[in-house]
């Protein structure tokens, strides 16, 4: 980085002094700092390795600071002053130095965000799917292959028997009849041997 001070008059002033005053980097906007380190200048010094100060194109002597290697301890206020016959007048700079990588923790802090939301999301998900493997639904069994649904898939047959189809095929069923359960009638009027074949069409399945 370079600070490159413009000065013109006549008659043409010979040189450029630098001065400077450090600021904390916590206190960079803070007015009541920046007045202090204006009453608080003081020449820099000329032996430093960090900075160079050279001259510029112009040819006034010393009129350029260029900081070979930045740190955090040059935060603070410049001042070139020069000076010829008439008088003299100064100019002001602040350096505010920050971390390299300050501009990319926004971005890297999104991208962060944003990983940890997709992360969950496919957990949940997972999680979800696990669940449902491990909790079927009761209806998909009723559905599921060889089940018999309705009575038009059940007709009787001679010698008691019951013949009983679905999509994947059929299945010929013999009703066992006990003595006096076949003709005994209940309250509703319907035999015992009608209530054992219904509930065989509930039950029946085809192997």
């Amino acid at each position: 980085m370079r600070l490159i001070c413009r000065v013109s008059g006549y008659p043409r002033p010979s040189a450029v002094i630098w001065s400077f005053a450090s600021i904390p980097t916590s206190q960079m906007d803070d007015d009541n700092a920046i007045n202090t380190a204006l009453h608080s200048l003081h020449p820099l010094l000329t032996n430093e390795t960090h900075y160079i100060i050279e001259t510029g194109d112009n040819g006034i002597v010393n009129d350029t600071l260029r900081f070979l290697d930045l740190k955090d301890s040059d935060n603070g206020l410049y001042a070139c002053n020069v000076s010829n016959d008439r008088g003299s007048d100064f100019a002001l700079m602040i350096v505010n130095v920050k971390d390299r990588w300050a501009a990319l923790w926004p971005f890297i802090g999104i991208v962060i965000e944003v990983t940890i939301l997709v992360a969950a999301i496919l957990l949940c998900e997972r999680r979800q799917m696990h669940l449902k493997s491990t909790n079927p639904n009761a209806k998909c069994d009723a559905a599921g292959a060889g089940a018999v649904s309705g009575q038009d898939n059940v007709s009787t047959m001679p010698n008691n028997k019951i013949q009983v189809n679905n999509n994947t095929g059929q299945n010929n069923l013999t009703v066992p009849v006990h003595p006096g359960d076949g003709n005994t009638e209940n309250t509703d009027g319907n035999t015992e041997g009608r209530d054992q074949s219904d509930e065989l069409r509930l039950r029946a399945h085809v192997k």
